[in-house]
């Protein structure tokens, strides 16, 4: 009668406990590696999306001024040089003057951090990207050569290549690059 009464009591033995324990920790260790693995991916593609977006608004920035310079047609490269970075891109007037955005010199033009809007002031959320620019004259698109001299010219095309690259801490590090080929 004594036997029976302890079997009615329901509840789980030590040796049960310790077995449902084992298995929910080798069961628990691996989800919890998927869990950090995808908000690791989730950051680098939210990352990623940021980057484009400052890239996509900075191409259209300069595609969409005038193939040449309306002034002096013939020359490549920044006529005017504002003073500083910070005073913004309102001088550019045409889409090579963006060649000077990348020109390493005193006023920093060259990736600028953080990435500031046509006005020069800094674009919000974007603290940890920078983004440069270079356009390059496309002299035979077919062949694929590229000029790098900058000199007077009446080529067809011009190649703008728009970088943006991020550092952001416990994020892994990137760039991208957006390319787009401007005709006459």
């Amino acid at each position: 009668m004594f036997w029976q009464q302890i079997r009615k009591q329901s509840g789980f033995s030590f040796i049960e406990l310790l077995f449902a324990l084992t298995v929910l920790g080798i069961t628990i260790v691996p989800i919890l590696k998927v869990f950090v693995l995808t908000t690791k991916l989730t950051s680098y593609s939210n990352n990623e999306l940021r980057a484009s977006q400052l890239a996509q608004d900075l191409m259209e920035e300069i595609v969409s001024l005038p193939f040449a310079d309306p002034q002096s047609p013939a020359s490549f490269g920044c006529e005017e040089l504002p003073l500083q970075p910070s005073g913004g891109r309102l001088l550019f007037d045409d889409v090579d003057d963006y060649t000077i955005y990348t020109q390493e010199n005193k006023y920093s033009w060259n990736a600028q951090k953080p990435p500031r809007d046509i006005n020069g002031k800094k674009i919000k959320s974007a603290d940890q990207f920078s983004r440069k620019a270079i356009v390059y004259e496309y002299t035979n698109f077919l062949k694929g050569k590229i000029t790098k001299k900058h000199s007077v010219s009446h080529k067809p095309f011009k190649l703008v290549k728009v970088t943006v690259a991020w550092n952001i801490p416990g994020s892994k590090p990137g760039s991208l690059h957006l390319y787009r080929l401007v005709a006459k």
